[in-house]
């Protein structure tokens, strides 16, 4: 099809032949549909069989681990000897607070991002 309905032809037929014509064309609708999602349950299937989907997600914990550590670097503390993170120094309580300013200037602006992210994502669809 061209895209333009046979208007000429839908403006003559009988109302059998409309409802003849609109199954017809659902009915190609739903054999498309059922095409497109076989086909996309084949793509998620090879993504899952193969590491790209794990390979992303520790990516991407790698790229959050590594921001954490810049953001909060001042607050991790290392061995003299071995190097390593004093982690059971640093969780005590008292260092672990964070100023109730600092925080809700925090989550306005996470908030702020998350809502315009998923409106752009929406957008995309």
């Amino acid at each position: 099809m061209n895209g333009k309905p046979p208007v000429k032809y839908l403006c003559t037929s009988t109302g059998t032949m409309l409802q003849n014509f609109e199954l017809t064309r659902l009915n190609v609708v739903a054999n498309t549909s059922k095409e497109i999602r076989v086909a996309l349950q084949e793509i998620l299937d090879q993504i899952l069989k193969s590491n790209i989907l794990q390979e992303c997600i520790e990516l991407r914990a790698e790229a959050l681990l590594c921001r954490w550590i810049g953001e909060y670097r001042g607050l991790i503390e290392t061995d003299a000897v071995t190097g390593e993170p004093t982690w059971t120094k640093q969780c005590s309580p008292s260092r672990m607070v964070v100023p109730r300013k600092k925080l809700r200037d925090r989550v306005e602006v996470s908030e702020g991002k998350r809502s315009s992210l998923l409106g752009a994502r929406y957008r995309g669809l």
